[in-house]
């Protein structure tokens, strides 16, 4: 089989989805958050260096010269949003959230106790010189993101942004997930995905043939019911 080469461009859409202590993912009203009010998401390696053992003999030539390969940490992320959903803001960052007379979600406050919950994020961007009839994207997935916090914002005459900061984490109990997002067979079946996610892996990405699922203010039902992955 060949390889199939491609360029990413521009994000099309974001998908947060509730985990457990575990990281296996939650059912219920308020299990995910489907946004396309994102200005940028930035994903950085942190990385260890290796140990590196370096000793010379008494005539300054080397005797040792060694590297331990190194090793990566975490993915750490930076969303910088345009959009206010308090709602996607709780699920990724653990804020509280403010409703109104009629219980509808109006804002949130941001606690000197941090205690956002871990969530996965899914990730589409569109395929460089693709027309948007193509049928084709790439679909990102970091099986867990910790530590989210809301951060810099600037009040000034302009536009205002919020940004989110976190960093990922293996998940293994991802597995192949919950939702449809890859084709199954030729007929372009939706599915889950075809390779599990295995522990150490904290970016999985790929080509879709099925296309991001549809942003929306608030949370969104999840009522796929956790199974063990059959990984």
């Amino acid at each position: 089989m060949a390889s199939v080469c491609y360029s990413s461009i521009k994000g099309l859409a974001m998908r947060a989805t509730r985990l457990d202590s575990l990281g296996r993912w939650v059912t219920g009203a308020t299990a995910s958050a489907v946004s396309n009010g994102f200005v940028s998401i930035n994903l950085s390696a942190n990385v260890e260096d290796g140990e590196e053992f370096l000793v010379k003999n008494a005539n300054g030539a080397l005797c040792i010269n060694e590297k331990d390969q190194s090793r990566l940490k975490y993915i750490e992320l930076e969303i910088e949003f345009c959009d206010v959903d308090p709602e996607l803001f709780e699920l990724i960052s653990g804020v509280r959230l403010l409703e109104n007379y009629n219980s509808d979600t109006v804002g949130f406050t941001m606690n000197e106790e941090l205690q956002a919950a871990p969530h996965a994020l899914e990730i589409w961007t569109k395929i460089a010189g693709s027309t948007g009839t193509d049928d084709q994207w790439i679909y990102w997935l970091l099986p867990r993101v910790e530590n989210g916090i809301v951060g810099d914002l600037t009040v000034e005459n302009g536009p205002m942004s919020f940004t989110v900061t976190a960093n990922s984490k293996d998940n293994a109990n991802w597995g192949k997930g919950p939702y449809n997002v890859v084709a199954q067979d030729g007929a372009l079946t939706p599915g889950v995905l075809q390779e599990c996610v295995l522990a150490g892996e904290h970016v999985y990405h790929r080509l879709t043939e099925i296309a991001p699922p549809t942003a929306a203010c608030g949370y969104q039902t999840q009522s796929v019911n956790w199974t063990t992955p059959s990984c």
